[in-house]
């Protein structure tokens, strides 16, 4: 049985998604915090599903507190 493959996508990409710097992103890494990740050849990559769920572990309720 062959599974599918996930999207990956690039650091460029998640740091546009995010609206973050890509150097958070390295940082993020270094310190072993942010999204999981691949490393292929010396290339980063990020599997879709694995960065959706990493968000929506963080994502808050639908209210601030007062």
């Amino acid at each position: 049985m062959i599974l599918p493959m996930p999207e990956f996508l690039k650091e460029k990409e998640v740091a546009e998604l995010l609206r973050i710097k890509r150097q958070t992103l390295s940082r993020w890494r270094a310190d072993g915090q942010g999204p999981p990740f691949v490393q292929v050849e010396g290339s980063i990559r990020y599997p879709r599903e694995a960065l959706q769920q990493w968000l929506d572990e963080r994502t808050l309720g639908g209210t601030l507190p007062a």
